[in-house]
């Protein structure tokens, strides 16, 4: 079971620092999460993890240029694809993105959005077989605005219907929580899901709290993960320095020597 943490909950803006963090800590692996990224950023992180022993994850800007949702669909595929490649130059078994938005506005606009995001995906499928990457799409929470995708079981329903294997889903424990769908997404999408995110929240905002400091049952969490046959890899998505904190209520979920 791996257990790792974002870039965006180390208090640290040197890499090298951060992998020390974590490592400290007892995290298996770094998630690095930024708003841009260079392929030269991407071989020296690969060389920092082999330097220090841990592993990496990718999750891909978002915003802007990146929301796929709004995307034409041959640039978002060339963005896309170019995420893939620093995946690759890291040497991160997983790549986590985001569906992006849609357009209110027409009656159809959230079907047309998934559409363009579905053939974004596709077009990187067979990159992420070649290189043994596992793409993530990240459920989303309706209190982060208006047209946002992903926040219901029914648009990863679409998305999955005709796309391989290697395109599965990431589940923010924090996100579904909020959205209320928690349940329904590891009854329909168990075989889809290779990775989350831990945080905690009251259920009105994103407040990204270490478990135990908002209202989500951990245990029941536990149980669903457990039920599922979903072991991980999950990524702490709460500041650092509340870990211990964060322990007695990860134990079922991660067992008494997670991090």
């Amino acid at each position: 079971m791996k257990f790792g943490i974002s870039t965006a909950h180390l208090k640290s803006d040197d890499w090298e620092d951060a992998f020390a963090q974590a490592q400290g800590m007892g995290f298996d692996f770094i998630e690095f999460f930024t708003t841009t990224m260079t392929n030269e950023e991407a071989a020296a992180i690969a060389a920092l993890a082999e330097k220090i022993g841990l592993g990496v994850a990718y999750h891909a800007p978002y915003t802007g240029r990146w929301d796929l949702g709004a995307a034409d669909p041959r640039f978002g595929a060339l963005l896309l694809r170019s995420a893939v490649e620093q995946a690759r130059m890291m040497q991160a078994p997983y790549l986590i993105v985001h569906a992006g938005s849609h357009d209110e506005a027409g009656p159809d606009a959230r079907r047309e959005a998934l559409d363009r995001v579905a053939a974004i995906l596709e077009t990187c499928a067979p990159a992420l077989e070649a290189r043994g990457i596992t793409l993530c799409v990240e459920d989303n929470a309706p209190v982060h605005g208006r047209g946002e995708l992903g926040d219901r079981p029914a648009d990863f329903a679409h998305l999955f219907a005709g796309l391989p294997e290697c395109i599965a889903m990431n589940v923010d424990f924090g996100h579904a929580h909020l959205s209320g769908h928690t349940d329904a997404y590891f009854e329909q999408f168990a075989a889809r899901i290779r990775y989350a995110h831990l945080d905690d929240n009251h259920g009105e905002r994103d407040e990204h709290l270490a478990p135990g400091l908002g209202s989500i049952d951990w245990d029941h969490i536990a149980r669903v993960c457990r039920e599922a046959g979903f072991g991980g890899p999950f990524c702490a998505e709460f500041a650092a320095g509340d870990l211990e904190q964060a322990r007695p209520h990860l134990r079922g979920l991660l067992g008494d020597g997670s991090a």
